[in-house]
């Protein structure tokens, strides 16, 4: 569904989230004010936004209600509903938010999708910033009673109880009435769990549905199914009643499934699991490949690129770096451990962490570790990812400074309420230190995922401990600090949700280019858990307008499992091994080789290998002026053909040169009919353009006649051809030009001569030399 905007209606889903860091990063560093200017702050409008509702299945009679709604600030603008999939439903009036209809009979299963689109006050579609139309849809799925199929609880032939769970009844004092079959179970536990055997007809997509209830005084809950080792996490309330729950739509097998519930916070009981045939979920919407800073570089826009046109199709792997200093730099402990367990395939994405860039730190040396960054991108073309545990600016218990909430003082909203505080300007300080460093990866044309501001509403950061319009205003600073004051045109802006992935703590479409999700399984090596449910919800909220990713993980997860169940994550990035505990398993260190290997081998994964431009960028000035002798040069990186064919001949010459003491040569004996006479390179993995615009060569030709034309020409990575026109051959050699500006790499280029005539007894020459990029 296109969700231009959402609300999220549950209360909190837990995630376990590694809070477990090595004592020593908490700290501060001791610097000297750099700028204490006040970014301002003012309040905007909310962006006008469209919602359809929540996807449902109803039976047939049933009644179907879908609330559609307009969000953000509207200026008179409402609303039209269109029906674009199944049999006509008759509706009354389409311009009410509400639509009300009987669910119709059918004889299976059956699909009826209806759009509302935000509509202005001339009757037009309301467009965004890029154009498009503001809509949304869902989809009502009617079914068959007949093909739903309900296990009980209680049911020993298909359900298993593990743990200290128990079946109970009328006399028990869990006992609550309104559960379907003759009974429901006790309190789930931890360590307890109800697995029901689901023997299929047929595989295919099936949605499955938890019965459950919660005792009045117990609060709200996060319960947690597995169907097949795929994990959902649920927001469960406290009902005092039985009541139905949607859990999500899954790829099932013919033949025996498991759905396991049990887990999360525990303390719910369960009365039944119901299934229902399903279509296959819609895979994301197509992201425009747009950034939120208008003024972003070419090579931050290229990488944007990249991420979006291999969104919903592929998943880029990446891995976490702990910034720990040896000698002088900032070693790859982690992806080397990656590349040790697979022997060929490495991260694509490596993620760095400025978490020691605050006044408040006074640990050890912290000089250098851009310069590894750079470093480590020159010479391995790793994307960069960056985030920041900012120790708060004061109040800190701890020596070296905290960025855990638990142990400082600091409170964000005193300090953005007095822009002339001490704990204001130390906010502003620490942007700035940090923007430092990456304006040096700027002036590197270095493109960041910037992560900023992570897992706020956990609330266990102190960005996050005092409220989400808190956490909203200093995000709003960040980026206009960094992008209008500092003018970091190379941030990708990554905002990330934990717990319930409540869109109250969303700073809006306008600051942020790409949504994540940190996310923990239990264990925390458990490469199975797709996460699942958070993508669906984070996919159909941003659906069409921000790409999603996992942006934070404990282990190598299993890419295979996660593009089977539908959570198409752009790319995930696994946390740093914890080697000062011994016994952690986040990171490459809770995994084994054998595993890890597997996980980066699948063929929709995209490791440092696939990625674009893996060789070195070719910068304006001399390629080649065949000035090596021909021990050192490899005369092999080039071909000379006769008729599109390759022939013997080519060489080293004296004889011409346009610059040095020799050229390029090719000569053959020409016969009539030769008119394409070739001189190209095809360099392996292609030429990489850096800033360059135009290709240049100078060309010559003896004993080739007076009618020659030639023509520079040069294609790109998709090996489509492009040329600089013909041009007739000067006396002493032409200089052939050829704007590849628009180009990103070459797979090859080279010189064509065409009309050539040779004499009978006398082999013609063809020359190249100065070969130069500007």
């Amino acid at each position: 569904m296109n969700k231009t905007t959402y609300t999220h209606k549950h209360s909190k889903l837990a995630i376990l989230v590694a809070s477990i860091m090595f004592a020593g990063i908490s700290g501060c560093v001791e610097g000297e004010k750099i700028n204490t200017e006040t970014a301002e702050y003012t309040p905007e409008s909310r962006q006008l936004g469209v919602i359809a509702g929540e996807d449902g299945e109803f039976a047939p009679g049933e009644q179907v209600t879908i609330d559609g709604r307009l969000v953000g600030t509207t200026e008179g603008q409402t609303i039209l509903w269109s029906q674009t999939e199944g049999d006509s439903i008759a509706i009354e009036d389409w311009t009410s938010p509400t639509l009300n209809f009987v669910a119709p009979q059918v004889e299976a299963i059956e699909a009826y999708t209806f759009e509302i689109k935000a509509i202005d006050e001339d009757g037009s579609v309301v467009v965004d910033a890029d154009g498009s139309e503001l809509k949304d849809d869902v989809t009502i799925t009617v079914f068959d009673p007949e093909k739903l199929i309900t296990l009980e609880a209680e049911d020993s032939s298909v359900a298993t109880l593990k743990g200290t769970v128990r079946i109970v009844d009328k006399n028990d004092d869990m006992y609550i009435a309104g559960h379907s079959g003759t009974s429901h179970t006790s309190d789930i536990n931890p360590g307890d769990s109800v697995t029901f055997n689901v023997n299929l007809d047929a595989p295919g997509y099936y949605t499955v549905y938890l019965n459950y209830a919660i005792g009045i005084g117990y609060g709200g809950k996060v319960g947690q199914v597995k169907v097949n080792g795929v994990v959902s996490e649920l927001s469960l309330a406290e009902t005092g009643k039985f009541e139905q729950i949607r859990v999500d739509v899954f790829n099932m097998n013919q033949g025996e499934n498991t759905i396991e519930v049990g887990g999360g916070w525990s303390y719910y009981r369960v009365d039944s699991i119901q299934i229902l045939p399903a279509a296959a979920p819609a895979a994301p919407l197509a992201v425009e490949p747009s950034l939120v800073n208008p003024n972003a570089t070419s090579t931050t826009k290229k990488l944007m690129e990249f991420l979006t046109q291999n969104y919903g199709s592929s998943t880029l792997s990446g891995q976490t770096e702990f910034p720990a200093k040896v000698g002088n730099e900032f070693p790859l402990t982690n992806f080397d451990a990656i590349v040790d367990a697979t022997e060929d395939d490495a991260p694509a994405i490596v993620a760095f962490d400025y978490m020691n860039y605050s006044a408040s730190y006074n640990g050890s040396d912290i000089a250098g570790l851009t310069d590894s960054i750079i470093k480590a991108h020159e010479e391995k073309n790793i994307i960069v990812s960056a985030l920041f545990h900012w120790r708060a600016p004061s109040g800190n218990e701890a020596e070296q400074g905290c960025f855990y909430s638990d142990c400082t003082s600091f409170d964000l909203t005193a300090a953005l309420a007095d822009e002339q505080s001490d704990d204001y300007k130390a906010l502003i300080n620490d942007i700035d230190t940090v923007a430092l460093e990456l304006t040096k990866l700027a002036n590197a044309d270095i493109p960041v995922l910037w992560r900023p501001l992570h897992e706020a509403e956990g609330e266990w950061f102190w960005w996050g401990a005092h409220g989400s319009d808190a956490l909203k205003q200093l995000w709003e600073i960040m980026y206009e600090r960094m992008t209008n004051h500092h003018q970091l045109n190379n941030l990708i802006w990554v905002f990330t949700h934990t717990q319930s992935l409540s869109a109250d703590w969303y700073p809006g479409d306008e600051y942020v280019d790409i949504v994540g999700y940190d996310g923990y399984a239990e264990p925390k090596n458990d490469d199975e858990v797709t996460f699942k449910s958070q993508f669906s919800t984070l996919k159909d909220r941003h659906n069409g307008k921000k790409l999603v990713a996992l942006t934070e993980t404990g282990t190598i997860p299993n890419v295979e499992t996660m593009h089977e169940q539908n959570a198409w994550w752009s790319f995930f990035i696994t946390w740093n091994s914890e080697t000062w505990d011994t016994s952690s398993v986040i990171g490459p260190q809770g995994a084994d080789k054998i595993t890890i290997d597997s996980n980066y081998s699948f063929d929709g994964i995209i490791n440092l290998l696939d990625l674009p431009n893996t060789t070195e960028k070719v910068e304006a000035g001399t390629y080649e002026n065949f000035e090596a002798n021909s021990d050192e040069f490899d005369i092999s990186a080039w071909e000379f053909q006769n008729n599109w064919s390759p022939t013997d001949g080519i060489n080293l010459s004296t004889a011409w040169f346009s610059d040095g003491a020799q050229s390029l040569s090719g000569e053959t004996q020409l016969v009539e009919g030769d008119d394409n006479i070739i001189l190209q390179t095809y360099p392996e993995g292609g030429v990489v353009l850096g800033s360059v615009n135009t290709l240049k060569i100078i060309a010559h030709t003896e004993n080739a006649g007076s009618d020659v034309q030639i023509q520079l020409f040069a294609k790109d990575q998709n090996d489509e051809w492009r040329d600089g026109g013909a041009v007739p051959l000067s006396e002493n050699g032409t200089q052939l030009s050829l704007d590849i500006s628009d180009l990103n790499e070459l797979s090859g280029f080279g010189v064509r001569f065409m009309g050539a005539k040779g004499s009978v007894d006398t082999p013609s020459q063809f020359y190249i030399d100065s070969v130069e990029f500007e």
